[in-house]
C-alpha cells in the first residue's frame, strides 16, 4: 500500500513542475516594503506639504505587492493539459496598436498561459553589467501565442527551465556523459 502511494505521488510530481526564482520574488516584495515604509514616514512627517506624493508611494508600493504575487507562483508547467504558465512582464508587443491595449499594460499583474506545443523557439541570453555584481538572465520563448521573455535573476533557475523545456518540447537531444 506505501509503496504504491510513493508511486502515484512520483506520478503526479512527473505530471505537474513549478520553477521559482525565489531571488526576484523577494526583490519585488522588499521594493514593496521599502516604498510602504517610505510613504508611512512620509505620512507621518510631511502629511501637509503634498498629498499625492503620499498617494503615489502607495500606489507604486501596492503595485510591486501584487507583481509579486504574480511572481511568487513561478512558471508552472501542466504536462496533463500541455500547457505553461508564466507571471506576467515579458510579454512582447506583436504590432503598434499592442502598446495601448489594457492587457499589455497591466501584463506585470497577470499571468498568461499557452500550450507547450505552441512554442517554436526558445533561447538564452545574460545581461551582465561591469564592475557590479548584479546580472540579469533571460529565456525568450516564440511561437504561435508572440514572444515571451521570461526574466530570472539566477543562472541556475533559467537553465533549469531551458533544459526542462526542451526535454518535454523535444527540442533537442539529451548530452550523454560518460557514455
Amino acid at each position: 500500500m506505501e509503496q504504491e502511494q510513493k508511486f502515484s505521488l512520483k506520478e503526479e510530481l512527473l505530471k505537474r513542475y513549478q520553477i521559482i526564482d525565489a531571488k526576484l520574488s523577494l526583490q519585488r516584495l522588499m521594493i514593496s516594503f521599502i516604498f510602504l515604509v517610505i510613504g508611512v514616514v512620509f505620512y507621518k512627517y510631511a502629511i501637509n506639504y503634498n498629498f499625492l506624493i503620499l498617494i503615489s508611494l502607495l500606489i507604486v508600493s501596492i503595485s510591486f505587492f501584487f507583481n509579486f504575487l504574480i511572481i511568487k507562483e513561478g512558471v508552472v508547467i501542466d504536462l496533463e493539459k500541455n500547457i505553461i504558465t508564466i507571471p506576467g512582464g515579458g510579454v512582447v508587443a506583436n504590432k503598434i496598436s499592442d502598446f495601448f491595449t489594457l492587457r499589455y499594460i497591466f501584463q506585470h499583474f497577470i499571468r498568461f498561459t499557452f500550450a507547450i506545443a505552441e512554442i517554436r523557439l526558445m533561447s538564452m541570453q545574460n545581461t551582465i553589467k561591469p564592475y557590479s555584481q548584479h546580472s540579469k538572465y533571460y529565456l525568450t520563448f516564440n511561437g504561435d501565442f508572440g514572444t515571451v521573455v521570461l526574466k530570472f535573476l539566477t543562472k541556475g533557475k533559467r537553465d533549469e527551465l531551458y533544459s526542462l523545456m526542451t526535454v518535454i518540447n523535444k527540442m533537442g537531444e539529451p548530452i550523454l556523459i560518460n557514455s
